[in-house]
């Protein structure tokens, strides 16, 4: 019988770790809107993120598909930042 892990979420989710998070997901996304928008307050945006998430109320985003060169569907969940 496999042997479960329980409550690791909450012991890695922490602020260096949405941090390096963040740096992952803006790779070639530098001059977007919503990211510039994430950035200005970014310690508070990440500390917000990380209470929704461990309080149970965070939320998706809208979701938007979109084509690419290759002519293949791709579909992205975003962050509403408010």
């Amino acid at each position: 019988m496999s042997k479960s892990i329980k409550n690791c979420f909450y012991k890695k989710l922490t602020f260096e770790s949405l941090l390096k998070s963040h740096d992952r997901a803006k790779k070639n996304k530098t001059n977007r809107y919503e990211l510039l928008k994430f950035s200005v307050d970014i310690e508070t945006n990440i500390v917000g993120i990380m209470n929704s998430l461990k309080n149970g109320s965070y939320r998706l985003g809208k979701y938007l598909q979109y084509m690419n060169l290759k002519k293949e569907l791709l579909s992205v969940y975003l962050i509403e930042i408010e």
